[in-house]
């Protein structure tokens, strides 16, 4: 969780805004796309969390974290 607010000061800083500023900006994302009619989207949504309920801001970065990380890993560069 330290990750998370770290990295949430530091895109607040970067931005001039106020850390309550990103976790606004990124809580109003996840609720326009968590709310989407879409049922594909839906489906990928449910799958962030193991209950299937709204991520939070913090498990929304966690899980990204992970999701980048893991396709950066498997990348072959030559």
């Amino acid at each position: 969780m330290k990750k998370t607010e770290t990295a949430l000061r530091k895109v607040a800083e970067e931005n001039g805004v106020s850390v309550e500023e990103v976790r606004r900006e990124i809580q109003a994302i996840i609720d326009d796309l968590y709310n989407s009619d879409d049922p594909e989207i839906k489906s990928k949504w449910r799958s962030i969390t193991e209950t299937g309920q709204k991520p939070t801001v913090e498990q929304m970065i966690e899980y990204l974290t992970v999701k980048v990380t893991s396709q950066m890993n498997n990348k072959h560069y030559s």
